[in-house]
């Protein structure tokens, strides 16, 4: 298996992602750096990037069969949040200059967080069948091509016998799946 040193020595650049399967559903907790999940072409276009980020459709594929409903993610990245206002100013300026009454625009929820490049992301599904989650697919080197691989930690508990397993997979493309 590939490590994170050796991606660290190879310039790979690898998003960290735990998928907890929980007795009622998943939580998914998303980690990359923000420059992997900024466009090449438009480096500064924040917008585009929380708005990828909310989409968690975009980002994996739950089975439909586990009947699962999605709440808001929570999205935690200073640098994102000065980014993303740096772009709501820009634009109210714009729009003041020319003499429109211009509202702001609504901001996206994001939180600053202490490590200021990287991006944290928690995705929480609550299912009515979550028996039927026994897998995924992870579509976050498709939506963000800066990430090369996306580094898996399942962790998965038996409230019935007190037990906690937890395994590591790695991601690299083509693989989009992981089952569990």
């Amino acid at each position: 298996m590939f490590t994170a040193a050796q991606a660290a020595a190879d310039n790979i650049v690898t998003a960290q992602l735990t998928l907890h399967n929980l007795a009622n559903g998943v939580k998914l907790e998303l980690h990359a750096p923000l420059s992997a999940l900024l466009d090449q072409n438009n480096p500064q276009d924040a917008a585009n990037v929380m708005t990828k980020l909310q989409h968690a459709d975009l980002l994996w594929r739950i089975p439909k069969s586990a009947q699962c409903t999605f709440e808001a993610p929570v999205i935690q990245s200073e640098r994102l949040a000065q980014l993303l206002q740096r772009q709501s100013s820009e634009k109210s300026q714009q729009e003041n200059q020319s003499r429109v009454p211009a509202s702001l625009p609504r901001q996206p929820a994001v939180a600053a967080s202490m490590d200021g490049d990287k991006v944290s992301a928690t995705y929480l599904y609550t299912c009515v069948k979550p028996e039927q989650l026994k897998g995924m697919n992870i579509n976050v080197m498709q939506v963000f091509p800066g990430i090369q691989h996306v580094d898996i930690q399942l962790s998965s508990t038996n409230e019935e016998r007190g037990t906690r397993a937890i395994r590591n997979v790695q991601l690299v493309p083509p693989r989009t799946q992981v089952d569990w």
